[in-house]
C-alpha cells in the first residue's frame, strides 16, 4: 500500500483544481515510482496518546 501525502502543487496550478485532476495526478505518481510513503500504523507511542486524549476530552465533555 502506498501513501501520497499531497498532489503536486504546480501541477495544480497549471491545470486547474478539481479532484478528476487530483485523482490523475495520484495515480501518474504512484504508477511512476515518485509516491513512495508507507501508510501509518495504527500502533503504537502516537497512536496510544491519541487515544489518551480523545478519552480525556470526552470526559471533560460529559462533565461539564
Amino acid at each position: 500500500m502506498i501513501e501520497v501525502n499531497q498532489p503536486d502543487r504546480a501541477l495544480r496550478r497549471r491545470h486547474g483544481k478539481s479532484d478528476s485532476v487530483d485523482a490523475e495526478a495520484v495515480a501518474r505518481a504512484v504508477l511512476s515510482g515518485r509516491a513512495t510513503t508507507t501508510p501509518k500504523t495504527g500502533d503504537g507511542q502516537v497512536e496510544v496518546l491519541r487515544m489518551l486524549k480523545m478519552a480525556k476530552d470526552s470526559a471533560v465533555r460529559s462533565r461539564t
